[in-house]
């Protein structure tokens, strides 16, 4: 799903109270989801690394819902790492010991990783590729 408009607000990404029925929702679906696919420069001190994408608005660090659209977290395999599905938008990517983002959608530690983070602008079905190095945060 691409987008969710109700009443001029896109809330597929966004927690939302529904009391009652709605209606007049327009969706828009794609066959073509974003691909974000890179590597990671490992250490070899660190047995597990995780990539984070997140958005680098930091409004969009909270009252995300459940199921957060537009924030990941992948494992990388062999230094590579793939994410599908986000939206288009400006985020920030970081590699990092996967022991540390144990609460990665905690804002302060969002926080903490955009200032390590590398910035990076999805376009809609524009496949990308990036190239990261293993991060740390405190």
């Amino acid at each position: 799903m691409k987008s969710a408009i109700y009443q001029g607000r896109d809330i597929a990404r966004s927690s939302f109270v529904v009391d009652g029925d709605i209606t007049g929702i327009a969706l828009t679906l794609t066959d073509r989801p974003n691909v974000l696919t890179g590597s990671v420069q490992m250490n070899a001190d660190v047995d597990a690394v995780d990539v984070i994408a997140f958005p680098q608005d930091p409004q969009a660090w909270i009252d995300f819902g459940a199921d957060p659209v537009a924030l990941r977290k992948v494992n990388v395999n062999n230094g590579r790492f793939e994410i599908r599905g986000l939206p288009a938008g400006d985020y920030f990517v970081v590699a990092l010991d996967a022991e540390s983002l144990v609460d990665w959608l905690d804002p302060a530690l969002l926080l903490e990783a955009s200032r390590v983070g590398t910035r990076l602008r999805l376009s809609d079905g524009a496949p990308q590729s990036i190239e990261l190095k293993l991060s740390e945060i405190k």
